[in-house]
């Protein structure tokens, strides 16, 4: 996570010694040690939440394409002639048809 080696590691534990000092330095470390796992709990609850919405947005773009594709490849509605009359005739003529 942080790129902290042992030498930084030390500088940091001196520096807080000074600070905080021998008596108080257990108690901040303790706190410190409880935010910081706090902090990874709400991290991994934020994660999962985000993982589990990813989840359901790719189910429902699934569902949609594959509605998307079943209408598609449905075949339009086309009336057929009759049998008896040629294509491009019909029985109504231009004056049935309202406007």
């Amino acid at each position: 996570m942080f790129d902290i080696g042992f030498l930084e590691l030390v500088l940091i534990g001196v520096v807080a010694l000074v600070v905080f000092g021998p008596q108080r330095l257990p108690e901040v470390v303790r706190t410190a040690g409880f935010w910081v796992g706090k902090l990874r709990a709400a991290m991994s609850n934020v994660r999962s939440e985000v993982k589990r919405e990813m989840h359901n947005a790719e189910v429902l773009q699934r569902e949609l394409e594959e509605k998307i594709k079943k209408d598609v490849a449905l075949p339009p509605a086309v009336e057929k002639p009759a049998a008896d009359q040629p294509p491009g005739s019909s029985d109504k003529t231009h004056a049935d048809k309202p406007l």
